[in-house]
Parts: C-alpha cells; sequence; structure tokens
C-alpha cells in the first residue's frame, strides 16, 4: 500500500540503479510539499522499527544519510520536511522500516565518515532523537 506521502514523488524519465561502471545513478525527484496530519503511515512490527530525527527549520529539504553502525556510507537517505499537526510545524526526516539495531546518520555530502547522530532502533516502536546544533 502507498501512503499519500510516498505518491507525492514524480520520477522523470532516468532511471535509479546502478550503472554498468558501478556508478550510482539518482532520480531527480519533485520536493513533496508539508506533510498534512494523518499522512504518514509507518511500517513498524515484529523485527522493524522506525526512527524520528527531529530537526531545526534551517535543516527543511536537507537530505540526511543513514547506514547501519559501523556500516559504509552509501548514500541511503531522506529529506527533512515540514511535519503539520496540532501546534507550530516540526521538521523531521523519517526513516522506516529500520530492522532493529543501531544507526548513524549525517547530513548527505558531509566530509569524513564519522555520524552525526547514532539512534538505537527497536522493534515495533518508533525512536525519535533530536538533531544536534547546528552552531
Amino acid at each position: 500500500m502507498t501512503s499519500p506521502a510516498m505518491s507525492e514523488f514524480r520520477p522523470d524519465a532516468t532511471e535509479q540503479g546502478d550503472t554498468p561502471e558501478g556508478r550510482h545513478t539518482h532520480v531527480t525527484e519533485e520536493r513533496p510539499g508539508p506533510s498534512l496530519p494523518g499522512s504518514v503511515v509507518l511500517d513498524i512490527g515484529p523485527g522493524v522499527g522506525a526512527a524520528v530525527i527531529q530537526a531545526p527549520v534551517e535543516m527543511n529539504d536537507l537530505e540526511i544519510e543513514y547506514r547501519a553502525a559501523g556500516d559504509p556510507w552509501n548514500e541511503k537517505h531522506m529529506s527533512v520536511r515540514e511535519r503539520q499537526g496540532a501546534g507550530a510545524p516540526r521538521y523531521a526526516a523519517i526513516f522506516a522500516p529500520l530492522p532493529q539495531g543501531v544507526y548513524e546518520f549525517r547530513v548527505r555530502g558531509s566530509a569524513g565518515t564519522e555520524p552525526q547522530l547514532v539512534v538505537a532502533v527497536a522493534e515495533a516502536s518508533v525512536t525519535s532523537a533530536a538533531w544536534p546544533d547546528l552552531g
């Protein structure tokens, strides 16, 4: 089942995948607008959970790359988006489903290999973490 938020992505004619030379190609996507209340569905349960990374407004539309702790960075990422709900808008990137374990996060394209945030994800639950100060 496709959630409303996922159906907003409209790839162009470029297909995503690896080229024969081993380079990774990427689909050009239109950035969706803010997530409306009730528009995000998380697939969690036995063996899998989710991570919600709360971020400051300055990170809106930045991509956060993630990996299982100790794995190489491999371009898996999600965008920070405005999330509307009760009260003031919030900004977050949502990662789901993730097999239970420890995950490392950084702004995509960051220099070096060190993560900027480390989060433990438990099965059948949502782990929420705040992005460290940008200063």
